[in-house]
């Protein structure tokens, strides 16, 4: 009986069930964006909620393939990457590189 109930409580901590699911969309969302060039970003499961306990395995890659081109839009996810306990590690080296590429390409611009 308390065997059942560790397992119960497990899977309802981490969220196994929609866990799976939430891999799959940030899977989805990098393919896409690899193969198609498309702007998925903004569909990573991080941005909507910050109740992952478990890191998602294609977030870093995602934000490494959007990091050029769209830094801000990585900074705004890893920022939620920091608020979401199981992604904050994957967070920090993007908020740094997010920061540092937005702030070369602004130094870079006109100067009024």
């Amino acid at each position: 009986m308390a065997a059942a109930a560790l397992v119960v409580f497990l899977v309802s901590a981490f969220r196994l069930p929609l866990y799976a699911l939430e891999v799959l969309a940030s899977a989805v969302a990098y393919a896409v964006e690899r193969w198609t060039g498309r702007p998925t970003l903004q569909w990573v499961p991080v941005r909507h909620h910050n109740l992952s306990y478990l890191p998602h395995p294609f977030l870093g890659r995602h934000l490494a393939l959007a990091v050029r081109s769209r830094p801000a839009e990585v900074l705004a996810v890893a920022d939620a990457c920091l608020r979401s306990p199981g992604n904050i590690l994957v967070g920090w080296p993007w908020v740094v590189q997010a920061l540092e590429r937005a702030s070369t390409e602004g130094a870079g611009g006109p100067h009024p």
